[in-house]
């Protein structure tokens, strides 16, 4: 058995466009008798890979990965996706590493050998999430590539849902909030046939999706009161509508479930309710929502005492005191949402953190230093071996002690301009449901898969969707 250290960033940042020999060497195994495929050609690489005979196995605190993708690399079973999450500099050397068998990080080090690979045991089963997105705005335009009426980028609504399917969001629940919206998440619905719509207020449009037999209306709303937002329609205004869209949907044969919206405005909102519906909504048949919850500890709980579930998205997760209210809302009543394309979750929300992968920085004694590391860290030295920082950079344009976003590992490439195969910056998608679910699970400190159950059934519960994905 051969047996060497090797320094970590040796490997992970290795120029693939090489030859095979400088790769071999540091691995310390033969260079097989073929040409050095090129970096595209990720099959060859791994088909090539297979039979060098080498394993590195990773520890947690070496890089920022998830338990899960931490475990898939352990057991060469890194997905397409997964490589998507880790971090730039492992990006390309991921797929390199797929196909090899077990391997081992320590510290800052990895340990190679060429030994034969041992006898794998089987796996358990890894967990595939499923997701509803009970709030998306998919018929906003700007899906459709226009922004305040102007084309901006080509219609790529389609490449929005086929990333929602990728993470395992197959349902969505499709809002309309006006006249035109209500009629194209209508129209969307027919398109996709495993989406669904909420339609609001419109009577005719109701007896006309419902005479139709096609399934895709599953609730009534979104409509509920906003006080944050009377600059757009005043208290009496929205009182007056609350109750009279509150009488239709109660008169409904059968009722619909209700996608239900509150700000600012819980006891009146509670008081129309109970009006409509009984003290204690009784005379509610299929239950409802109130999505993109932002209310207090009391609020929540006066809510989930009439029997409503909580919907959490992005603006629910902005403050310290949010996050102590979703800590207190039980499983068995939430919902998740993205309420796309707004509503995402940023780096100044209080959620965030829990989105941050932890590690440890390796301690001085650790981690050798070499030419190679003290560039990488930007330590210079002058020939004596006297090692000193160098001069500070000017800051151009960045404000005094601004602090850099931290970083979250992202499943897919945002970008400021719309490219193909690519989420645009501040247009949230249902996608990013997966961040959702896993704020939520660490702020209660359970599992995302617990998370995304409980919400699956919920929502499956309430609106009736079926089981199938």
């Amino acid at each position: 058995m051969v047996r060497r250290l090797v320094l970590a960033k040796q490997l992970l940042d290795f120029n693939l466009k090489d030859r095979w020999e400088p790769l071999c060497k540091v691995l310390d195994v033969p260079a097989p008798d073929v040409p050095f495929p090129r970096i595209d050609e990720e099959a060859q690489i791994l088909s090539m890979l297979r039979g060098l005979g080498c394993g590195y196995e990773l520890e947690h605190s070496q890089l920022s990965v998830s338990p899960q993708t931490l475990e898939h690399l352990n057991h060469g079973l890194v997905t397409q996706a997964e490589c998507m999450t880790l971090p730039t500099t492992l990006s390309t050397s991921i797929s390199l590493f797929n196909a090899l068998p077990p391997k081992r990080f320590k510290n800052s080090a990895i340990h190679a050998m060429t030994i034969p690979e041992p006898a794998s045991e089987p796996l358990a089963p890894t967990y595939n999430p499923r997701y509803v997105d009970i709030g998306i705005n998919l018929a906003d335009r700007v899906y459709r590539g226009q922004y305040r009426g102007n084309q901006k980028h080509p219609d790529d609504l389609e490449a929005v849902v086929d990333r929602a399917k990728q993470v395992g969001c197959t349902k969505l629940l499709v809002t309309g909030s006006d006249w035109h919206s209500i009629q194209d998440a209508a129209d969307l619905a027919k398109e996709y046939q495993k989406s669904a719509t909420h339609m609001a207020r419109l009577k005719k449009l109701l007896q006309d999706a419902k005479a139709s037999n096609t399934g895709h209306l599953i609730a009534f709303g979104e409509f509920g009161l906003d006080y944050d937002r009377l600059h757009f329609c005043n208290k009496a205004v929205q009182l007056h509508s609350f109750a009279a869209q509150l009488k239709l949907a109660a008169a409904m044969e059968p009722q619909l479930p209700l996608f239900l919206h509150s700000r600012a405005a819980a006891a009146d909102f509670a008081r129309l309710l109970k009006d409509a519906f009984g003290a204690r909504l009784e005379r509610l048949a299929r239950g409802g929502v109130v999505h993109s919850f932002t209310g207090s500890s009391e609020e929540m709980r006066e809510l989930l005492d009439l029997g409503l579930y909580i919907g959490i998205n992005g603006c629910s997760l902005k403050t310290e005191e949010n996050c102590a209210v979703v800590r207190e809302l039980p499983l068995d009543r939430l919902m998740l949402e993205t309420d796309g394309p707004w509503c995402e979750v940023r780096p100044s929300h209080a959620g965030w953190k829990y989105l941050i992968e932890k590690s440890e920085p390796a301690s001085a004694e650790e981690t050798p230093s070499t030419p190679a590391s003290d560039a990488a860290e930007g330590v210079v030295t002058n020939g004596t071996g006297k090692r000193h920082k160098p001069q500070k950079q000017p800051n151009h344009g960045k404000k005094k002690n601004q602090k850099a976003e931290p970083e979250v590992p992202s499943r897919f490439k945002a970008t400021k301009n719309w490219q193909e195969g690519c989420m645009i910056k501040g247009r949230n998608e249902p996608c990013t449901i997966e961040r959702i679910a896993k704020i939520v699970a660490g702020i209660q400190g359970v599992s995302v898969e617990e998370v995304c159950e409980a919400a699956w059934r919920n929502t499956n519960k309430v609106f009736d969707l079926g089981e199938s994905v």
